[in-house]
């Protein structure tokens, strides 16, 4: 899930679901040089669908409990966990390699179960060759 906070209400679903399931969330400023150098890195990370659910929060719904000590701050919530805050680089791989070293993701199993697959061979047309 892609959101990007624009209201209290969806403030207020996001830091339930917070203890839920897995965020990493962008804290940004309209003001902030670097969260507008970093937009597009973003934008990149959120069409490439991670295996975690993304959120812009806006520093007009930010508040004291979310202790943000400057712009642009990036935290990951891991259900239950405290939040991770992120320290890498600004850009779309080093997002995802955090993600990766910061979240265990289960892979789907594989069935051990091959399909038989009958290979059908096709019937030539013999030609009528006339002498």
């Amino acid at each position: 899930m892609i959101i990007n906070i624009k209201d209290t209400k969806e403030l207020n679903k996001l830091n339930a679901d917070k203890k839920k399931n897995n965020w990493l969330v962008w804290y940004y400023a309209d003001w902030c040089g670097h969260c507008h150098m970093m937009k597009d890195e973003w934008e990149k990370l959120e069409k490439s669908k991670p295996n975690v659910n993304l959120a812009r929060v806006s520093d007009k719904f930010t508040s004291d409990e979310d202790e943000i000590m400057g712009y642009p701050t990036i935290k990951l919530f891991v259900k239950k966990n405290e939040p991770i805050i992120y320290q890498g680089s600004r850009d779309m791989n080093s997002f995802k390699d955090f993600l990766k070293e910061n979240i265990k993701v289960k892979k789907a199993k594989k069935s051990k179960k091959v399909k038989k697959v009958k290979k059908v061979k096709k019937k030539s047309k013999k030609s009528n060759k006339t002498k």
